[in-house]
């Protein structure tokens, strides 16, 4: 998990440069090991962007904040539905897709 807290969100391809960076130290470790960690990104997601940064290889899952306290709004991302742009992707494309939570009120994985 990284990015949380600053309110930036990466695009695609550096959400998915620096998860492969990460998956990479792990399999320092044991390749096995990396392939089993879940790596999750955490900043800011919106049904606006969670396609994208799903679709990235080694991002396994999204921390979703605020938009987890608009039931629409984590439903356009759980359905990994762009809604401003029309775009979708196919659910059965992101077949490990893992949601957390985060609010004052609910720490949550």
């Amino acid at each position: 998990m990284w990015a949380i807290g600053t309110g930036k969100v990466a695009g695609p391809e550096q959400a998915q440069d620096v998860h492969a960076a990460i998956r990479a130290q792990l399999a320092k470790i044991g390749r096995d090991f990396a392939e089993k960690t879940l790596l999750l990104y955490g900043g800011s997601v919106k049904g606006a962007n969670a396609a994208g940064l799903l679709a990235c290889t080694d991002v396994d899952g999204a921390l979703v904040e605020g938009a987890s306290l608009d039931a629409a709004a984590f439903a356009a991302i759980a359905r990994g539905r762009a809604d401003d742009c029309g775009q979708g992707v196919n659910p059965g494309a992101i077949p490990s897709m893992k949601f957390g939570t985060i609010s004052p009120k609910f720490h949550g994985y």
